[in-house]
């Protein structure tokens, strides 16, 4: 147990108290478990190498128990269900094997975990705020809901089967937020999809990594909106209208072809274009479109279409050119964009292949 009480600890008592002096939400306690054997702290909070399972299992802490700064290493606790909505703030989890154990609700924020075995492990709306994971196994692992915002991950192993949920949580809690609590949760989310597809880069998952990828440029784009940054909103709804963030080059081609159909549209209604074949030649234009017979409407489309794509691709054979400045414009515009347009198509398709 832990108790707020500050008077002076008896010597068959831990003592132990966290310094939680940078953890939001949760006020500081001592620990007044009796000292365990000939250790001057008890059970979860002597720094001993060894700890025995079934001491451990004796001593369960039971549902929202207090074990900050706990202390376990070199110990086989698979299958447990013992942490669940405990508080393990600033506790230290060394080469413990956790494999199949559930640690749902845990508190572990400022938590150090290493060489933790924790395959299957349901870590599901745990808190790992600020926590260290090094050298981790977490294939086949529930993090469904787990809270990240500065949390380390160095040479965590995952699986297809680990499981972060669709969102993350501070993603979801954004709605009603006020104004601070909204942008700390914004970037909370941020961090936490960059963290998670690198974690995904890391074990070669790269369908993963880029959905989470895609995640955060969205969340970014959302608190660019929200933050009043109307230039750098706008340019990521561009990325992300024409080029899905960088990662789709179908939205390229899609808006490749949008924007040569659009001027082929306009070609006929600023002044037309006129062709040439030998000595002939030939303007095609619509003065009044809703007087010109259909099939000469079809045909002047045609046409326009030809010339749209040939403009957009730079080509340029001369059989056709614009008539009128109106007409220019819009060809020198499409010229302009159907070049950047294919750039970004070869930077997408680069991308994704690399």
């Amino acid at each position: 147990m832990a108790t707020n009480d500050y008077e002076e600890i008896p010597s068959d008592r831990c003592g132990y108290t966290y310094d939680e002096s940078t953890v939001r939400d949760i006020g500081a306690t001592t620990c007044w478990r009796e000292v365990w054997e000939d250790e001057d702290r008890c059970l979860w909070h002597a720094d001993v190498d060894v700890k025995p399972r079934a001491a451990l299992e004796d001593a369960d802490p039971g549902d929202q128990e207090r074990l900050d700064g706990a202390v376990l290493r070199r110990v086989s606790l698979n299958g447990v269900d013992w942490f669940e909505g405990c508080t393990l703030v600033g506790a230290e989890l060394t080469a413990v094997d956790l494999h199949d154990a559930s640690l749902a609700r845990v508190d572990l924020r400022e938590a150090s975990l290493e060489h933790v075995a924790a395959r299957r492990a349901d870590f599901s709306e745990a808190n790992l705020e600020d926590a260290s994971l090094n050298v981790c196994d977490l294939r086949g692992t529930d993090l469904t809901g787990a809270r990240f915002d500065q949390a380390v991950f160095s040479n965590v192993r995952i699986s297809r089967s680990t499981t972060f949920g669709e969102t993350v949580v501070y993603e979801d809690e954004l709605d009603g937020l006020e104004e601070d609590s909204y942008l700390r949760s914004a970037q909370a989310a941020i961090w936490s999809y960059r963290e998670i597809r690198d974690l995904h880069e890391g074990n070669a998952l790269p369908i993963e990594a880029r959905s989470y990828y895609l995640d955060e440029k969205d969340m970014r784009r959302r608190l660019a909106w929200h933050e009043g940054k109307y230039g750098t909103a706008l340019k990521a709804e561009g990325s992300r209208w024409v080029t899905g963030y960088g990662m789709s080059h179908w939205r390229v081609l899609g808006a490749s072809a949008a924007l040569i159909v659009a001027c082929a549209i306009m070609y006929p209604l600023t002044g037309g274009i006129q062709e040439t074949a030998g000595n002939d030649t030939t303007t095609w234009s619509l003065e009044s479109p809703e007087d010109a017979p259909p099939y000469y409407v079809a045909l002047i489309l045609v046409k326009s279409l030809y010339f749209s794509a040939i403009t957009f691709s730079t080509l340029g054979y001369g059989d056709i050119r614009p008539v009128g400045a109106a007409a220019r414009g819009v060809a020198g515009v499409e010229s302009l964009l159907g070049s950047i347009l294919m750039a970004l198509l070869v930077f997408v398709l680069s991308r994704r292949i690399s």
